[in-house]
């Protein structure tokens, strides 16, 4: 994987970052060869305020973007949206996760986060979760990386005092 980052300095981007992503087949790799359903998946863990215990995250289908905030006036609202072009066959992937399993999903806490928690994060769509102690995987599924020699997933990352500025600062 390489990774490069980008910073702003003026205006509301000065509130984002842009981190590209590009994956890449390993010549010669032994073991499980590369594969059309692979997927990539950034996991976050915000913890808006002084704990997370009031915090939601949620993905915003009309901008195709995750947001996490807190139920509370007066705190920042965090954003990401992967704006990178989808390689053929890729598609979305957003997983909101109550981080102590109450959703009946995966459970975070005490290494309860295993292989097979992590491969369902990144695989199946789910959408919200909270108020409560929270995190997120987003990223993208079905990853064409048998049929490409790479494939490229840029996200940006955003910070603003509500949902409208957040989507105006992506």
């Amino acid at each position: 994987v390489t990774q490069r980052a980008y910073a702003f300095t003026q205006g509301l981007a000065a509130n984002a970052i842009v981190v590209q992503y590009i994956l890449r087949k390993k010549p010669g790799l032994t073991g499980w060869p590369p594969s059309d359903s692979t997927a990539a998946a950034l996991y976050m863990d915000w913890d808006i305020g002084l704990s997370g215990s009031l915090n939601l995250t949620r993905f915003d289908s009309l901008h195709s973007a995750a947001a996490t905030y807190r139920v509370e006036p007066n705190y920042p609202f965090v954003g990401m949206k992967i704006i990178s072009a989808l390689p053929p066959g890729a598609s979305l992937n957003y997983h909101a996760i109550r981080n102590d399993g109450s959703q009946g999903d995966i459970n975070t806490y005490g290494g309860g986060f295993d292989k097979s928690g992590k491969w369902r994060a990144m695989t199946e769509f789910f959408s919200p979760a909270g108020p409560s102690d929270i995190s997120m995987a987003f990223g993208l599924k079905n990853l064409p990386l048998a049929s490409q020699d790479s494939v490229e997933m840029t996200v940006v990352f955003a910070l603003a005092q509500g949902s409208d500025l957040l989507q105006q600062t992506i």
